[in-house]
């Protein structure tokens, strides 16, 4: 996990990548119920425990795209998500020692 984390942070260097965490901490009213991937405002794919869901229709990608937005706003980036990942990589060496 700790290499995990140090990869994730390598990673938020690069030009093209955003990594964005909600910490523990952050007061969030709602948990996400499953996952989901917005490849564009045409196509998300939601994760379910029984399969993948496909979802094509305006109101439903629109719909997963205010969630997203939402996590989003609650979320750690840049320099504190670096931050996150480097004390929580802390943690784990610590463990391991």
């Amino acid at each position: 996990m700790a290499r995990q984390c140090e990869h994730m942070e390598e990673l938020s260097r690069r030009p093209n990548v955003d990594i964005a965490i909600v910490p523990k901490s952050a007061r969030v009213p709602n948990a996400p119920l499953n996952t989901f991937v917005v490849y564009d405002d045409r196509l998300v794919i939601a994760e379910l425990f029984s399969g993948e869901v496909v979802l094509r229709d305006y109101k439903d990608v629109a719909y997963h795209l205010e969630i997203f937005d939402f996590f989003y706003g609650h979320a750690l980036t840049g320099e504190q998500a670096r931050s996150l990942l480097r004390a929580v990589r802390d943690e784990f060496m610590w463990v391991r020692d």
